[in-house]
């Protein structure tokens, strides 16, 4: 029989045995953290005429949009490696991967704000399902992708088997964002109106609708952002093969893995102070 032990101590002051019972909650997590996924894809679905629908209709939105400014002259778009519509629209649907993981970890502790005070549940399961829900969209994505490829007859190469390295490396980096800003986000509002503010700029320098410039500020800024080389590699694999950003991916994956065990470590000793700050 389980025997839980409830101390006023920090689990700071131990983060041996904080690292074990995180691991140990992590486990206790996957049956609940599967239902929680289901509901929620279940209920985003269920009265949405569309259903699933639009999954697909927001980032073709998207891609319409960039084509429209490419196409009439507003934007001067430098030539791409592949045809300008997949080009964005892969570029748009990997995005989409990294805001939607970003976003996970404040919304579902908001959303179930009533429960955190009254049951005593493992807070991962929350994250696990929120993760899901995310890979669930990326597979959606990749659907999407196939179909484009298929109108466009473009045939990628063998690197696509590495894309779900890719996917998983965007995953884990706007998880390992989401879960360091979700105590401050539960006290304070004005964190989530300030990341869509951020979330929009970051938008614009990473190599999404364009290719990094060769020269001036946007090229400085762009080599700079972690993000562009987690987007760059995963979109080559997708579409031409190999990536000439092959290293700095590997790099901010490397620096990425334990950020987000140590967000995940910050998550779960800060929850009893944001479950006791916001009330249950």
């Amino acid at each position: 029989m389980k025997v839980t032990v409830y101390s006023p101590k920090s689990g700071i002051l131990s983060p041996r045995r904080t690292l074990k019972s995180l691991g140990s909650d992590l486990l206790a997590s996957r049956e609940l953290a599967w239902r929680l996924f289901l509901r929620n894809i279940r209920s985003k679905y269920r009265q949405a005429a569309l259903g699933i629908g639009w999954a697909f209709l927001s980032p073709l939105a998207t891609t319409l949009v960039w084509i429209f400014l490419a196409q009439s002259g507003v934007l001067n778009v430098q030539t791409t490696d592949l045809p300008y519509p997949l080009y964005v629209l892969t570029g748009t649907l990997l995005w989409q991967v990294f805001v939607q993981a970003l976003d996970r970890p404040m919304s579902m502790v908001s959303s179930n704000k009533s429960l955190l005070g009254k049951i005593n549940f493992p807070r991962e399961s929350l994250i696990i399902a929120g993760a899901g829900e995310v890979l669930f969209n990326f597979c959606i994505s990749l659907i999407m992708i196939a179909l484009a490829f298929m109108a466009f007859q473009y045939l990628p190469t063998w690197h696509v088997l590495l894309v779900p390295l890719g996917g998983l490396a965007l995953l884990l980096f706007g998880l390992t964002v989401g879960l360091l800003l979700t105590p401050f986000g539960m006290m304070y509002k004005d964190v989530g109106s300030a990341l869509k503010i951020i979330t929009q700029l970051l938008f614009y320098i990473t190599p999404i609708a364009y290719k990094i410039p060769e020269s001036g500020f946007g090229k400085f800024i762009m080599e700079w952002n972690p993000l562009s080389y987690l987007l760059l590699v995963t979109r080559d694999w997708l579409t031409i093969g190999a990536s000439t950003h092959l290293l700095p991916f590997l790099m901010v994956l490397g620096l990425t893995i334990p950020l987000f065990i140590f967000s995940l470590l910050f998550y779960k000793l800060s929850m009893p102070y944001i479950i006791e700050r916001v009330g249950g």
